[in-house]
């Protein structure tokens, strides 16, 4: 009898739980060994690699607390990277590395101003925003009618708050640059 190494399985998306799945508890096991299991309440769902045998694609989810979730594997992420056209819609923003996010960002924004953005491109895109300016410590210019610092632009520019739209050169100007240095946080350029 050999023995066996345990593998840790490839982790291929963790997500929020959908609506009317909260009330779920968290199936993983927790502490040292006799393992307990946690009684928390789930707030995601993760797939994985649910054989380990190499001809086998089967896969599997599991719900969990935030503290149990898992992380998407760094190799599915390097994948992703891999295919800068990709948008990742099966994977949630906040388990995307900078790097991933940014270049997803940049190929949706390329969709829009190409006129070939769906409707999904455009709602992936708002969330692949958000979690970029959860990221960043990159301050927004001040709105000068409301005092926010959170800009938008549909066909113009914006405050997401209030809308005013401003048409001062300099505002505008902050403003862009503020949005250079938000997307270029994990890219290369």
């Amino acid at each position: 009898m050999s023995a066996r190494s345990a593998k840790e399985p490839t982790i291929y998306d963790v997500v929020e739980l959908p609506r009317g799945e909260q009330d779920r508890e968290c199936q993983c096991w927790t502490g040292p060994p006799p393992r307990t299991p946690c009684t928390r309440d789930a707030d995601v769902v993760a797939v994985y690699e649910a054989t380990m045998r190499e001809d086998d694609d089967d896969r599997d989810n599991i719900v969990a607390c935030h503290d149990c979730a898992p992380s998407v594997s760094p190799t599915v992420q390097a994948q992703l990277r891999e295919h800068p056209g990709q948008v990742n819609y099966g994977t949630a923003p906040e388990a995307l590395d900078e790097a991933t996010l940014t270049q997803e960002y940049r190929e949706l924004n390329e969709r829009r101003f190409s006129h070939t953005a769906s409707e999904a491109d455009r709602e992936r895109r708002q969330q692949v925003w958000n979690e970029l300016l959860e990221r960043t410590d990159v301050e927004q210019p001040e709105c000068p009618e409301c005092g926010s610092h959170r800009w938008g632009f549909t066909d113009h520019t914006e405050c997401t708050d209030c809308g005013y739209g401003p048409t001062d050169p300099e505002l505008l100007g902050e403003i862009q640059s503020a949005w250079e240095q938000i997307t270029a946080a994990g890219g290369d350029d």
